[in-house]
């Protein structure tokens, strides 16, 4: 009896659980939505509501349209799909880690990023794809780096953290020469990508933002079941079938 009890009570507290997360999301994506609104109709240059809502359908004057769709809009679009990406990257690395305050920062994705970024605007330039892929491979390479001292003697989420602390100090200083050794405008350059900003940006980063989310985020839905088994820990998730190595 105490045990059908017990096994009722849980149920009660997984399903009060969902509807609390449920509850969660759905009030987040509804305060962003109100909130992306307001930051496309205000500004230096606000719009009526009316206005606003005839230059998103295509009508309304010309400053409005250019306001709105050629220069807020795509700012909009590439910072909501950056803080998507950003929140699935902290919640799988979370659960790798086990760690709810854990972050990708703290394995040196961030600062191997902006190491390859460095490279790529003091040596090849600033063209169009330099800078992005320069901060992708540099991100890919640092994670690769990270993940293998961390599969001596298995895999382990505070091995993780502390090779990445470690491998992130040591690029940090790896940046920090580089930017002594960058012209001033290289310099300039360099730090307001490191700060980052939406200035600047258009259509074509938004397109690259949409593609990108539209394959990871997917893909990260599809493996959310193995980062929940992860979270039991190594030994739990092996026991129920979980190949932790690959999963990883």
């Amino acid at each position: 009896m105490s045990r059908a009890v017990r096994h009722l009570g849980s149920g009660i507290l997984a399903e009060l659980a969902h509807r609390r997360t449920r509850a969660v999301l759905g009030t987040l994506l509804l305060v962003g939505l109100v909130v992306t609104l307001l930051g496309l109709r205000l500004g230096s240059y606000q719009v009526p509501w009316g206005a606003f809502l005839a230059a998103l359908w295509g009508g309304g004057d010309d400053m409005g349209q250019l306001v709105l769709l050629n220069l807020r809009l795509p700012r909009a679009l590439v910072a909501l799909g950056a803080g998507a990406a950003l929140a699935t990257a902290g919640a799988i690395f979370q659960s790798l880690s086990r760690n709810p305050l854990a972050s990708p920062d703290i394995i040196g994705l961030t600062t191997g990023s902006a190491t390859g970024a460095l490279v790529s605007i003091l040596w090849l330039g600033d063209k169009a794809l330099n800078l992005p892929m320069g901060a992708l491979v540099g991100g890919l390479a640092t994670v690769s780096v990270v993940y293998l001292f961390s599969l001596q003697r298995g895999m382990q989420g505070q091995r993780l953290v502390l090779i990445g602390l470690a491998v992130a100090a040591m690029l940090a200083s790896v940046n920090d020469f580089l930017l002594t050794r960058a012209e001033l405008d290289q310099a300039l350059q360099a730090k307001m990508w490191l700060h980052g900003s939406l200035q600047g940006t258009g259509w074509l980063q938004a397109q690259r933002m949409a593609l990108g989310c539209a394959v990871l985020l997917p893909l990260a839905w599809l493996l959310s079941p193995r980062l929940r088994l992860l979270e039991m820990g190594v030994d739990l998730a092996t026991s129920l079938g979980l190949h932790v190595g690959r999963s990883s």
